[in-house]
């Protein structure tokens, strides 16, 4: 899988679309390093370290989140995040939704179904986006 990504929104990231179910992921990804059972729903996070994406499933197993970080760099509109300032993919967004979800250290955007993480982008918002998590419609509900 390339580093480069385009995001399809509410759709997925590159090969990897949302509704599929993990085998299938798993055949582009290969086996997962570690398996979570999620501790308020009956859903289940795949952690595939190599490849450095995590996968959350429903009780399905069918793919409704993909949260990547470097090398993958996923792009929305061929603005890519990884790397690049909070507070600038943060304006970025908000160009695109300016009803955005803010707790410090995640920006999420239900709208567009993508959400950008720095750890301290509250005190120190030139930090770089560690993260980005591309989700399903009600992904957050």
């Amino acid at each position: 899988m390339t580093e480069d990504l385009d995001i399809q929104l509410h759709i997925g990231v590159g090969p990897l679309i949302l509704g599929d179910n993990i085998e299938n992921i798993s055949r582009i990804l290969g086996p997962p390093n570690r398996v979570l059972e999620h501790r308020f729903s009956s859903g289940k996070s795949f952690y595939y370290q190599k490849s450095c994406i995590m996968v959350d499933v429903d009780s399905e197993n069918n793919a409704e989140a993909f949260e990547l970080s470097a090398p993958y760099n996923p792009k929305l509109e061929n603005y890519p995040f990884i790397s690049k300032p909070f507070s600038e993919a943060r304006v970025w967004l908000e160009s695109h939704d300016s009803d955005m979800e803010f707790d410090g250290a995640s920006l999420i955007s239900r709208k567009l179904g993508i959400g950008i993480f720095a750890s301290s982008a509250e005190k120190a918002p030139e930090e770089p986006v560690e993260s980005i998590i591309v989700f399903r419609k009600n992904y957050y509900d």
